[in-house]
């Protein structure tokens, strides 16, 4: 593994990074692990975990007896009819005389029963509510890193914009240097006013890059300790120390979004299962155990008796027919399960394709940023150079401009491959189950 060779830069920002030598350096690694604490993201996420949970267990509950006080007083009004053959009072057969039967009052209070022996249903939503178990994991998972992609995304936008402002910064310097010497030889009536004019305005188009790149900054700094769930109070400063490696092969395993289709898939075929074992009887166990109180109120006698009431039982349900509608529901829950797997193979492929690519960017990244530091040294050498010959009256203010324009362009370049190189960095870190070698920052 070939290491970039980053001492251009650490000598070039030895003494703009000073000023933040008192200040709080912040690493990407350490802002991403004050998120794991404080982000209210993540802190919803492990609720949803916790509430699929509780639903898993609320679905094993179904195969727990169930216990039930029961109590019941009716008043009536007009007691009910039933009709008695006369023959059994030694009359005709085949004629019948309305009667009233019981009392007016009936108190019954009753312990109920009931277990299910074998329910497909119940044994259908447990096996949904553990795979719901890995997917509510696995979204968690993927919600981590969304969050940490957004944070790596601002992070890398920071690191940028300090280097843009220590590039502005050192070409603030040789312009305010450059300016002092066209000063003097203006003075002298060796150089004319516009010249003089031409190093001024480009001192004040430098100052308001700065004081643009420093209000963006702050922007980005805000956002992040958002996300961060830090207070803005906080002086956050981004390292901008750069170790940028030589990207080496990957090997490809099932990213989240592969992994959640997957799931996914299982639960259908869960689902469709319990669809068929509807066709299977339901067996379930129940009882009853309790009191029933008869109660009369009137002549020649008042009264309210309590008699003991019990029973025991097994109940089975078998669904002879139901309009075809199982057959419906099976057909339809197998057309979605091919969809499913049709879309298993999607992913995969179109994960192949983005990771080969973002692999392919950020190795063109880390070439062009080594070239661009090799032509930003060259570039200063130059600038020297032409500048003592300028002093030196051996060469024009305007080629002096055009090597400074040189310095400026080398130095573009090279914050462009550093934002491509993390582009790529980042489009990588969409898939953490993608085994990178050493390819942290």
């Amino acid at each position: 593994m070939k290491l970039v060779n980053t001492h251009i830069l650490i000598l070039f920002f030895l003494n703009s990074f000073s000023g933040f030598s008192q200040q709080d350096i912040w690493s990407l690694d350490r802002c991403l692990d004050s998120a794991r604490v404080n982000n209210l993201k993540l802190r919803i996420a492990e609720n949803q975990q916790t509430i699929i949970s509780e639903k898993h267990d609320e679905a094993v509950s179904g195969l727990y007896p169930k216990i039930a006080i029961a109590g019941d007083y009716r008043y009536y009004t007009n007691l009910p009819y039933q009709l008695l053959p006369l023959s059994v009072f030694g009359g005709p057969d085949g004629l019948y005389k309305e009667t009233q039967f019981g009392v007016p009052h009936v108190i019954n209070a009753n312990i109920q029963f009931n277990m299910n022996l074998y329910n497909p249903q119940t044994y259908g939503a447990i096996e949904v509510t553990n795979t719901m178990e890995e997917i509510a994991e696995v979204q968690y998972q993927r919600t981590e890193e969304q969050l940490f992609f957004e944070i790596s995304n601002l992070f890398y936008n920071a690191v940028i914009i300090q280097f843009q402002i220590r590039f502005i910064d050192s070409n603030l310097v040789n312009a305010g240097q450059l300016l002092n010497i066209v000063t003097l030889l203006h003075e002298q009536k060796m150089v004319k006013s516009t010249d003089v004019d031409k190093i001024k305005l480009q001192v004040s188009q430098l100052e308001l890059n700065k004081q643009n790149a420093a209000s963006k900054q702050t922007q980005i700094l805000n956002q992040l300790k958002f996300l961060m769930g830090i207070s803005d109070q906080i002086q956050l400063v981004a390292d901008t120390t750069l170790n940028l490696f030589q990207p080496e092969p990957v090997v490809l395993n099932e990213t989240n979004d592969l992994k959640l289709n997957r799931l996914s898939g299982e639960v259908l075929q869960t689902e469709l299962q319990t669809i068929r074992r509807t066709r299977i009887p339901m067996l379930s166990l129940y009882g009853v155990y309790g009191t029933t109180g008869y109660g009369y109120t009137g002549d020649p006698q008042s009264f309210l008796d309590f008699y003991p009431v019990g029973y025991a039982g097994v109940q089975l349900v078998y669904p002879l027919f139901n309009g075809f509608a199982i057959n419906q529901k099976i057909d339809q829950k197998e057309l979605e399960i091919q969809n499913n797997q049709y879309q298993q193979e999607l992913i995969h492929k179109q994960t192949s394709m983005q990771v080969d690519n973002a692999i392919l960017q950020r190795s063109i990244a880390y070439n062009m940023v080594q070239s661009a530091q090799t032509q930003i040294q060259l570039g200063e050498e130059i600038y020297k150079q032409i500048k003592l010959q300028f002093e030196q009256e051996t060469a024009s203010l305007t080629e002096v401009l055009l090597a400074d324009l040189a310095v400026r362009e080398s130095q573009q370049i090279l914050i462009n491959a550093i934002v491509d190189y993390f582009k790529a960095d980042l489009e990588l870190k969409k898939y953490p189950a993608i085994l990178l070698l050493k390819n942290r920052l």
